[in-house]
Parts: C-alpha cells; sequence; structure tokens
C-alpha cells in the first residue's frame, strides 16, 4: 500500500479525455469542477443572506467575476512567472496550440494571486451598476474560493504540475519529471490547507463575523499564512527568481495580501445585524 502511495503519479495520464483533436486535461477538468461547484455554494450563501435573490443578477455577477478571474489568472501567470517566452512568442499568452510541437496543448500557466486581482476587478465592475457594497459580495465570495482551490490543485496533481521538493520522508511520491527519488506532492499538501481547512475556516468565521470587509481581510490572512509556508515545499526557485533574494514570487505576493488585508480592518465600517 505504502509503494502504491508513492508509485501513484507513475500511473497518472495527465489528459482525462479527448474532444476530436483537442486534449481535455484533468487540471481543465477539475478547473472547471471547481468553478462550478464554488458558484453554487456562493449563490445558495447569497441568497441566505437575502443577496442576489434574482437569478439573472446572480448569472450577471459570476459571468462578471469569472471573466475577471480567467484573464487575470492568465495575464498574472504570464506577468509574475513567464519571463521573457512571452515577449519573444507573445501569441502563446492566448494560444492553445503550440507550433513547435505541432499539436493542441491548451493554455497553460494560471495565477491565483492574478485571478484574485482579476476577479476582484470583476467584481467592482459588477457592483458599480448595484446597490450592493463590494465587500457584502467578497465576504460571501471568499466562503466558496477554498472550494475552487481545492477541485485545482487536485487538478494540478493530477497533471503533475507544481513539483515539490525533495524528500525522504515516506509520504514523498516518485514524480516522472522531477527525476529519480522521493518529492514532495505539494500540490496536495495545498489542496488539504487552501481548499479543505482554508473552507471550514471560512465557515466557521462566516457564522460570527458580520463587520463588510473582515472576512475579506481573514481569508486574505489565512492564505498568506497557508501559501507563505507551501511554498517552501515546491521545487526550489532559480536563485535569480527570488524577490530581494529571499521570497519566492508566490511568497512575496501572499507578503502582499497580508499588508492588503490590515488596510481593509483599518477600513472603518459599520456592523452588520
Amino acid at each position: 500500500m505504502h509503494a502504491l502511495w508513492q508509485s501513484l503519479p507513475l500511473l497518472l495520464d495527465p489528459i482525462a479525455l479527448h474532444i476530436g483533436p483537442f486534449p481535455i486535461t484533468w487540471y481543465a477538468a477539475m478547473y472547471i469542477a471547481g468553478v462550478f461547484f464554488s458558484s453554487l455554494y456562493f449563490i445558495s450563501l447569497a441568497r441566505r443572506r437575502g443577496i442576489l435573490a434574482d437569478a439573472g443578477i446572480a448569472t450577471e455577477m459570476i459571468v462578471s467575476v469569472l471573466w475577471g478571474v480567467l484573464v487575470g489568472a492568465r495575464l498574472g501567470y504570464v506577468f509574475f512567472y513567464g519571463g521573457s517566452d512571452f515577449i519573444v512568442e507573445p501569441w502563446r499568452i492566448i494560444s492553445p496550440y503550440d507550433f513547435e510541437l505541432g499539436e493542441w496543448i491548451g493554455i497553460r500557466g494560471m495565477s491565483f494571486h492574478g485571478g484574485l486581482i482579476g476577479g476582484a476587478f470583476g467584481l467592482l465592475v459588477f457592483v458599480r451598476e448595484s446597490k450592493y457594497s463590494f465587500f457584502q459580495f467578497s465576504d460571501i465570495l471568499v466562503q466558496a474560493i477554498p472550494i475552487a482551490l481545492l477541485f485545482g490543485r487536485i487538478g494540478n496533481f493530477l497533471n503533475q504540475e507544481i513539483l515539490g521538493r525533495a524528500t525522504e520522508t515516506r509520504w514523498g511520491m516518485y514524480f516522472p519529471a522531477s527525476g529519480p527519488g522521493l518529492f514532495h506532492p505539494a500540490t496536495l499538501y495545498e489542496a488539504f490547507f487552501e481548499g479543505l481547512m482554508l473552507f471550514v475556516a471560512m465557515l466557521i468565521l462566516g457564522r460570527f463575523i458580520r463587520t463588510p470587509g473582515r472576512l475579506t481581510a481573514f481569508f486574505l490572512f489565512l492564505y498568506a499564512a497557508v501559501r507563505y509556508v507551501a511554498e517552501s515545499y515546491r521545487a526550489l526557485p532559480h536563485p535569480e527568481d527570488l524577490v530581494l533574494g529571499m521570497w519566492s514570487i508566490g511568497q512575496a505576493l501572499s507578503l502582499a495580501m497580508v499588508f492588503l488585508g490590515v488596510a481593509i480592518l483599518l477600513w472603518p465600517r459599520k456592523r452588520v445585524v
């Protein structure tokens, strides 16, 4: 059983299915599933709070936020992690076709931090035309986001992306792309803490916190803490990719989330009963 666990990645195929010549990866399938289930949960919470009773308005809000998430996640990856590759070949930002390989590979590379920025922008666009405030929606959204994170990180694992560091622990795994030896299943750690545990934390806090923006701030704090630690189990970044020679890009962006959370907490608002 232990050997099966360690060898599990060797048995996985990143491609879930083919639709004609187009391969659908597990990450894409799990991403879609995460968006679907987190959207359902968001709508359920919003209606319980007396928000978005109209199905059409709910759909409009979700579409606005989702477009922001998708565009922001992709551009965030390009800007934060893409390096010079996308400058030399800018069409790769939106092209699902690899001209060098001569095959469809999909659009690879999404950044959570970029998606968070894009989603916030999409929400701002929506609330400008509504009677609700930004934080009324964001406080509900942050309770649903961990569901999408759970599915997304499992998708990363099935695709064997975001590789971990070498380890001698018994729960290490063999990853073909990492070379010989055992490596931390970093994406499974993140699925558990960013997804499951963060969902439970938001569920509990959501029952007690009623001041607009506070739950959003606590989400930023908790995600930043989990992600900062999780980065230490991911594959070592190149020294030139470290921010100020100390932090990975993910850690630096997570620290920025902490400062944003503090700013939100310091912003005076009235408690909602």
